[in-house]
């Protein structure tokens, strides 16, 4: 099947409603200073955040639907898988006041310091830190199957990638990872065949500014094998 491809506009981060965001950058440098991101251009990684954020904003209606599978009010709900320092889930939780975000990380250094960062915010009331293993959360009840979102940033090779973030989808949900704009044949690097397996769909690659992204649709709940127990993604992978 096609894989669309959309253009996006970036959206505008100078807005009184959500407040100063040089607090953004002062939470990303202080995870930069602690060896979490890179020796990197700040305002790059904020403007690579903001792309999730537009096909978040673009996308959002078609998985509406999943409200009505809810009991109580309609809330987005999004995961960054392997958030890191935070990138990209402080500056999606800091733009997207109405949704709650989840930063899922590993490394108990990693996880105590989003922690920290998130306890003097006003973003602690709608953006949390979960410090596991995405193997475990997929395995559950309160993870699995909950986001109607799962962003990536650089978690690992595409095969892993996927079989530790569907399990976190809901059916209609979408993964968006962020692609290598150099590489035209990366999408060959996630097969129909492999991703089926997950349940998942390549829907369409989406440019936003400097950056490409694909965005992956959760078209029916991931089978109950997956994802497999700690390690094994890695070590065997799908496709």
């Amino acid at each position: 099947m096609p894989v669309e491809k959309i253009s996006l506009p970036a959206p505008e981060l100078a807005s009184s409603a959500r407040g100063d965001v040089s607090w953004v950058y002062e939470a990303l440098a202080l995870s930069r200073h602690k060896g979490f991101i890179g020796n990197v251009n700040l305002r790059d990684v904020v403007e690579h955040s903001m792309g999730y954020v537009a096909i978040i904003q673009a996308a959002r209606d078609s998985v509406s639907a999943f409200s009505q599978a809810l009991s109580e009010p309609y809330r987005l709900r999004i995961v960054d898988v392997g958030s890191g320092g935070g990138i990209p889930g402080i500056p999606i939780g800091w733009y997207l006041r109405d949704a709650d975000v989840t930063l899922l990380e590993s490394s108990s250094r990693r996880a105590n310091l989003l922690c920290d960062i998130l306890s003097t915010s006003e973003l602690s009331h709608h953006v949390s830190v979960a410090h596991a293993r995405a193997e475990l959360c997929g395995r559950e009840e309160i993870y699995r199957g909950a986001y109607q979102f799962v962003v990536v940033r650089s978690l690992a090779p595409p095969a892993t990638t996927a079989e530790l973030c569907a399990p976190l989808l809901a059916v209609g949900g979408k993964l968006i990872v962020s692609l290598d704009p150099s590489r035209d044949s990366i999408l060959r690097l996630w097969p129909e065949s492999g991703l089926t397996t997950l349940g998942l769909q390549k829907t369409a690659e989406v440019t936003v500014g400097r950056y490409r992204y694909l965005m992956l649709t959760q078209m029916v709940a991931c089978s109950d094998r997956y994802p497999r127990r700690p390690g094994m993604p890695s070590k065997r992978p799908l496709f």
